[in-house]
């Protein structure tokens, strides 16, 4: 790993603005062009065929557990930041942009086209202006019914 893309592995786990391409950064480019390449695999694979279609989740997330569905087409950034738990669904149209960890917890259920999302671009009018060290909001994501507060 190179000095460059240490830096930028740890903006990205510290939130702060970054560039996950250039040089010096090939491994993260590697690493995104296999994720979007294991994705599309999935996204062309037969609905019947489920054993090749458990095979290439196991290969694009970095951990899932058991009876995960997942409704083509998918869409990654990287794949490997993503942990997913048992009993999950994801309906169609899912896009998870996991610059850092995305966590999926146990029993849960995505809806058509949820973006999941650990990066952005700022929002308020004066960081979004020319200059350096502009984008913001990398942040671990996580989603876990039973952490919830049902009072």
């Amino acid at each position: 790993m190179t000095s460059v893309e240490r830096e930028v592995r740890r903006k990205m786990r510290q939130n702060e603005l970054y560039k996950d391409f250039g040089a010096g950064l090939e491994n993260l480019e590697e690493a995104r062009i296999l994720g979007k390449e294991s994705a599309r695999e999935y996204n062309l694979l037969p609905l019947r065929d489920h054993g090749q279609r458990q095979e290439v989740l196991e290969r694009l997330f970095g951990s899932i557990g058991k009876d995960v569905w997942v409704e083509p087409p998918i869409y990654v950034a990287y794949g490997k930041h993503i942990h997913v738990g048992n009993s999950v669904y994801f309906n169609s149209g899912t896009t998870l942009v996991d610059d850092s960890e995305v966590i999926i917890g146990d029993e849960v259920m995505l809806g058509p086209n949820v973006t999941i999302t650990t990066a952005g671009h700022p929002l308020h009018p004066e960081l979004g202006r020319a200059g350096e060290d502009r984008w913001v909001f990398n942040q671990e994501r996580r989603i876990d019914p039973a952490a919830r507060n049902d009072s």
